[in-house]
């Protein structure tokens, strides 16, 4: 079964997604989504896949992504509901605002 997160007001916490479970991000424009143990990709709208990732590890309130061909890291921070960007070059910023969540099966 789904949970989601809920409005961008709501704790992620009250809802039961955080980082040891979540497996699905979702942002205006794409989703992250776990595709295995380790592996996620990104996601366009349409849901093309955009980039893939593995995963590196988990917090309490984040998953800790890495694309090696890119040199590129990716956090998706559920506590403050950033997905975070960051590279090889020491650039780090928020890239989008995380608009839902959820667990369980896909």
């Amino acid at each position: 079964m789904r949970q989601i997160i809920g409005s961008p007001l709501q704790l992620a916490s009250s809802q039961g997604v955080k980082g040891p479970n979540v497996n699905e991000v979702f942002f205006n424009g794409g989703s992250f989504v776990q595709e295995g143990n380790n592996r996620w990709s990104e996601l366009g709208q349409n849901g093309a896949r955009r980039f893939d990732f593995v995963e590196q590890a988990r917090d309490e309130w984040s998953v800790y992504l890495r694309d090696n061909s890119r040199g590129v890291n990716i956090q998706l921070d559920l506590f403050r509901k950033k997905v975070v960007y960051s590279d090889d070059s020491g650039k780090k910023f928020d890239l989008y605002m995380i608009e839902d969540a959820f667990t369980g099966q896909h």
